[in-house]
Formats: C-alpha cells, structure tokens, sequence
C-alpha cells in the first residue's frame, strides 16, 4: 500500500498556533481545480502559470489558491511550466 503524504498548513494568530489542517496532494490539487474554475474559468495549472508570469487579471480573487499551493512541493507536476 502507498503511504499518501499530509501537507499541513498551521494558521497562527498572535504567535498562537490556532488550526492545523492535513491535506494529501490530491485534496490540495481537487481544492486548487475547484476554485480556479469556479473563481477564474480555467484549470488550476493554467490559473498558477498565469500567475507566475504575473499575467493573472485579478490574483488578489485566487490569493487563498496561491497560498494553498505553496504547499505542494516546489517539483510538483502542478507547478511545472
């Protein structure tokens, strides 16, 4: 059986660590697709290389997207050009 990797992401507030969330790749990628489509009309690969090369219309709408995929490591598929 694969192990499957848990990415966390700690929110913290004051210096308190307040919620830390485990999500595996394929959560993070299922989230990433869902609200680049939802939010922007395209795929979320196409949505972080738009961002990227900084020609993303309004990446102040997907700013809790980006930061969501800073959580995949930086030789993910995903990412690549």
């Amino acid at each position: 059986m694969a192990k499957t990797t848990k990415y966390r992401a700690v929110a913290r507030q004051n210096g308190n660590v307040g919620v830390i969330v485990k999500l595996s790749r394929s959560e993070i990628l299922s989230s990433l697709e869902k609200g680049a489509r939802d939010r922007v009309g395209m795929s979320a690969r196409l949505m972080l290389r738009r961002y990227r090369q900084g020609r993303l219309p309004d990446p102040t709408s997907v700013g809790d997207l980006i930061a969501l995929s800073n959580l995949l490591r930086k030789n993910d598929p995903i990412l690549a050009e």
